[in-house]
């Protein structure tokens, strides 16, 4: 609360109805209408509400989306071909030389 200033309802202005007349369409606002104390995240700039989905359904499909990503990868890994050739063999300590470590 900013001083004296009135202590309006949190409400997003993409909640108002879309298809009344107001002096900014764009906003939804009327002249004269008071702005919330935190109207840069009530306005129609500000991340959209998204109530259609309860946060137990959108728990349960992340947890679907990466289990099935789980699931495939480890399908890919287990039917993976090995190599097709063998590793090289660098003779008299050269792979040392080269930078590599066994």
């Amino acid at each position: 609360q900013v001083g004296d200033y009135p202590d309006y309802p949190y409400v997003s202005n993409q909640s108002r109805d879309p298809y009344e007349k107001y002096d900014d369409q764009q906003l939804r606002r009327n002249y004269n209408d008071p702005l919330h104390e935190d109207d840069d995240m009530l306005n129609m700039w500000s991340p959209d509400i998204h109530d259609f989905v309860s946060d137990g359904q959108a728990f349960k499909s992340i947890l679907y989306f990466f289990a099935t990503v789980g699931v495939g990868s480890y399908i890919c890994t287990y039917f993976m071909p090995e190599k097709p050739a063998a590793p090289r063999v660098y003779p008299n300590g050269l792979f040392k030389e080269l930078g590599g470590s066994e």
